[in-house]
């Protein structure tokens, strides 16, 4: 017989059962056929990420831009977004903002365009138009997903699809600092569309037939004696997302102009009222609309347009990439397992039935494992499971003769009665072994050893 067997079916410790590279890579192709997963990075932590919502437009073909599904199962991460998607060209919305938007955007309508869709509406409460979150919104164009392979990425910017109004009043005189002043704002936007516009057109915007309403807090200058001034109040409104909003001076914006009327209590118990004062410039997206106004005998109203600090939120869409450098693993003792991905860490986890398996984390791209020779009787096999982002893959482990691994310098022993012992070397490279059953007709000195060259003598018996 062959150096790496015993004669009479001895079975030593470090024999093991051939590996099931098959079964391993059905469990794998199971995992991804049809799919791929896609990560979105956003470099600020937070509400944003947990309140965040993904939406599918088609890419390409007869049906581009239409609308195809919301996808239904988000991980969400400390600043990333992870999700599956089936393989295809899509355009993707995704849709964020500090609050919950849960229940609030209007679904899209399948088969429809995504400019002649609804995404948002502000709509009066009790008569009253009130501020809207700040929603932030990216449009992902054409992205390619490739099941079974590697998807490159594509890259965009996380912006406010909204615009602040801040109104104040900046010199006034005469003003009964204990009575009731108030601004309204009127013709303003409440809708908004899947491609970030206003809907249904950025120069006829749906308005509300309610106004934007806020109270003034007038206190006395003190470094001007007889002058006053007040609080400054903010409104957020759908702001108008053109195809050149990261200009410095975009082109593509609304014309639609927001008017303010004032209600302001003067000494005396009179009233100082103007109605439907237009405003000069228009809200930008991502931007600050700057109201000053100056009450002497009439009313002077100045806008600016201010750039809103914490203007975007990079987002890095990209497809996780995990890659191991075997599909399964057969091991007498020791073997390591390399792991290629562009997550910024995985994890690995054992089946609960390996207790005879040691799994070790060496370092970025390495997993060490280590099988019990100790316990070992019989052939035995269980899995690793290898995860990064949302990405995991079953590993088959199973623990199995290595050639060389074992030998014994005797093919086959022969006894008469003038030679009734007969010595064999028997030399594990790794580990002890043992002997787990014998022939009747011969007995062992010893029936376990140490890893190295141990000398056995077997006894004919009577």
């Amino acid at each position: 017989m062959k150096k790496n067997k015993i004669l009479y079916g001895l079975l030593l410790s470090s024999l093991f059962s051939a590996c099931m590279v098959d079964n391993g890579k059905e469990v794998i192709d199971e995992l991804n056929t049809g799919t791929d997963n896609l990560t979105f990075t956003l470099t600020r932590a937070g509400e944003e990420v947990n309140n965040s919502q993904v939406y599918l437009f088609d890419g390409d073909g007869l049906h581009q831009g239409q609308f195809k599904m919301k996808v239904p199962r988000i991980n969400y991460g400390t600043n990333q977004l992870s999700m599956t998607v089936d393989a295809g060209r899509w355009d993707i919305a995704l849709v964020t903002a500090a609050t919950s938007l849960e229940g609030k955007l209007i679904s899209p309508v399948r088969g429809s365009a995504r400019s002649a869709l609804k995404m948002w509406e502000t709509k009066p409460e009790n008569g009253v138009l009130p501020s809207m979150p700040e929603l932030r919104t990216v449009l992902i164009k054409n992205q390619q997903v490739i099941a079974n392979t590697n998807n490159t990425a594509a890259t965009g910017s996380i912006y406010r699809n909204v615009a602040k109004i801040r109104v104040s009043i900046v010199d006034a005189s005469g003003l009964d600092i204990t009575g009731t002043s108030t601004v309204e704002l009127s013709n303003v936007p409440t809708t908004l569309n899947w491609d970030g516009g206003l809907y249904p057109d950025k120069n006829s915007p749906a308005v509300s037939p309610s106004p934007m309403r806020g109270t003034f807090t007038i206190t006395n200058k003190a470094s001007k004696p007889g002058s006053q001034e007040s609080n400054v109040l903010e409104f957020i409104v759908p702001a108008h997302k053109g195809t050149d909003f990261l200009n410095a001076s975009p082109t593509d914006t609304t014309t639609n102009k927001i008017k303010l009327a004032i209600d302001l209590a003067t000494v005396g118990g009179g009233r100082y009222k103007r109605q439907d004062v237009e405003i000069t410039r228009v809200p930008r997206l991502n931007g600050i609309l700057d109201v000053k106004l100056t009450i002497a005998s009439n009313l002077d109203v100045s806008a600016d347009v201010l750039t809103w600090l914490d203007t975007f939120i990079n987002s890095d869409v990209s497809a996780t990439q995990m890659q191991l450098d075997k599909a399964s693993v057969g091991l007498s003792h020791k073997d390591t397992l390399f792991v290629n991905t562009n997550a910024s860490t995985f994890t690995v986890e054992k089946a609960a039935d390996a207790t005879w398996l040691t799994v070790n984390k060496l370092n970025s791209n390495a997993i060490e494992l280590i099988a019990d020779l100790s316990s070992y009787t019989v052939d035995r096999s269980s899995y690793i499971t290898v995860k990064a982002n949302n990405i995991s893959k079953k590993v088959p482990v199973t623990q199995r003769p290595d050639v060389g691994t074992i030998s014994v310098d005797q093919s086959r022993l022969v006894f008469c009665p003038n030679h009734t012992t007969r010595v064999t070397n028997i030399t594990t490279k790794v580990g002890g072994w043992k002997i787990l059953a014998q022939s009747t007709k011969a007995t062992a000195s010893a029936t376990t050893g140490n890893k190295g060259t141990t000398a056995v003598t077997f006894t004919r018996a009577t």
